[in-house]
């Protein structure tokens, strides 16, 4: 399946002083005409002590300390344990609420600040954060409700200029939250170590899979490194008809072109159409995609005298449900069905049906990191037999894991990891090879891609990629590693 480009919860990863300011918003409690009489915010940047704390609490104390050291994800962790005890204490509330959204967890943030307003609707720096997470969220008219209830409660200069910031902001994000596109152009080169992901002892390979000695390896089977160039774009087109309900579509395009072996040169065209319903914290999904992958491949010679090529047609439609399953957690369950046509080699078609699960989590250790696992299991089932008459065909079933990490490593470097391993097993005997009954394949991959961002449109993309295959058919064996650098720019 291709790779796409969700719509974000809230608003993406945009993090200006309307979002992260927390000074701002202590200032702006200062500034309200009549400040919140239960729990207010001290007129200070600096730390309480428990004394000074709303409610008198060393627990609220250490969560806010907690919240200015970055750590906001512990400091949720530690409140929402209590949370069945003391919810409905709007002290308690107002600090869980500011945890959870500094942390990411609008949805909880959202409901802690709605009780400790339920309990004082005065309480203006809860109504303010409560604002603010909407507008995260992409409720704007819920968030535009809040502010505008704010205005005539100060009087001061500062208050009202911070509120009338937010509702401008609200109004840039109301004239393009229908209709907001982005796209990007990558341009990079590398180098492949094996172009067809060929065994490196063919000869032997063939004497043991079919009993044949003396084969010299021809065409594809001939194992080639090169140097390659390559240019990606791509976009994407979201409409958010209503604040829970999302239609999007994307669209990519991907070259490469080989130093010494044009043949290998390809061409790929991906396309996606989907829709996001959200309710509560879950979401449910539905794509429907479709891809083109052109390559000729080294030429060979057939009976029939035509070109077998590496030409591949394939589409197919997914299903996701998300969850949040912890404080710091997710899950994800999905279903995917596909089918995969080979333009001139048909004996090589298939109809695919996968399940997948996926927990995502964030630790409280590491904070701005993401850890994730995956397990998937399918059958890929063939759509005619290798030979006219028999019953032999490229049917099988796969089984496999993926771990993958996201993380900032410094300011302005990001990077992504991940490694997978998967089974493959032949439905079909001596599908594969005349001396081995049913194949058996045991493929590893590792994926490493940084992103150093040069400027808000610009990045610089290094990345490397190693793939493995160990198979008791010898003819499958094969290593590859792949390197390279993108210079990507984006546009909005």
């Amino acid at each position: 399946m291709p790779t796409f480009f969700l719509p974000m919860k809230g608003l993406g990863e945009r993090r200006d002083s309307l979002f992260t300011d927390r000074k701002l918003i202590v200032s702006f409690a200062c500034a309200l005409s009549l400040v919140a009489v239960t729990a207010p915010l001290p007129c200070t940047a600096q730390t309480p002590t428990s004394a000074s704390m709303p409610g008198g609490d060393a627990l609220l104390a250490e969560a806010k300390s907690l919240i200015e050291e970055k750590r906001a994800a512990a400091a949720f962790a530690k409140l929402a344990a209590l949370e069945p005890k003391r919810a409905g204490e709007p002290a308690f509330d107002y600090w869980l609420g500011v945890a959870g959204f500094e942390s990411g967890r609008l949805e909880r943030a959202a409901i802690a600040f709605e009780r400790a307003l339920v309990v004082d609707p005065e309480f203006d720096s809860a109504r303010i954060e409560l604002g603010r997470t909407y507008l995260r969220m992409g409720s704007l008219d819920l968030a535009e409700q809040e502010f505008r209830r704010l205005l005539p409660r100060t009087s001061r200069p500062e208050g009202k200029q911070l509120l009338e910031s937010y509702l401008a902001e609200i109004a840039r994000l109301k004239a393009k939250q229908k209709l907001s596109s982005k796209g990007f152009v990558e341009l990079g080169a590398g180098h492949d170590t094996n172009l067809s992901s060929t065994t490196g002892s063919f000869s032997d390979a063939i004497r043991t899979s079919f009993g044949l000695s003396g084969i010299l390896p021809s065409g594809n089977s001939i194992k080639r490194s090169d140097d390659f160039g390559a240019l990606n774009t791509g976009g994407d087109l979201v409409w958010r008809y209503r604040e829970d309900r999302t239609l999007f579509a994307t669209a990519g395009a991907r070259l490469r072109s080989y130093k010494d072996f044009n043949d290998f040169q390809y061409g790929l065209v991906d396309v996606t159409i989907g829709h996001e319903l959200r309710y509560g914290t879950s979401s449910l999904s539905y794509v429907a995609f479709a891809q083109a992958f052109r390559q000729d491949g080294a030429f060979v010679d057939t009976i029939a005298n035509t070109r077998i090529t590496n030409d591949r047609n394939s589409g197919g439609a997914t299903i996701d449900w998300r969850a949040e399953i912890a404080s710091n957690a997710q899950l994800t369950l999905g279903m995917q069905g596909s089918v995969y046509r080979y333009r001139s080699n048909p004996t090589q078609d298939t109809d695919q049906g996968t399940l997948n699960a996926t927990v995502t989590f964030q630790p409280e250790s590491l904070y701005g990191s993401t850890f994730g696992v995956g397990v998937f299991g399918g059958k890929d089932r063939a759509k005619r037999p290798l030979i006219a008459g028999t019953s032999t065909d490229v049917s099988r079933r796969n089984l496999g894991l993926r771990l993958f990490a996201q993380t900032d490593v410094r300011d302005p470097v990001s990077a992504t990891a991940s490694v997978g391993y998967s089974q493959r097993l032949d439905d079909s005997s001596y599908s594969r090879a005349s001396l081995v009954e049913y194949g058996r394949d045991r493929l590893l991959d590792a994926n490493l891609r940084l992103s150093w961002r040069l400027s808000d449109r610009w990045a610089a993309v290094p990345y490397l990629a190693y793939v493995r295959n160990r198979s008791n058919i010898a003819l499958y064996n094969f290593s590859k590693s792949e390197g390279g650098i993108m210079i990507r720019y984006e546009t909005e």
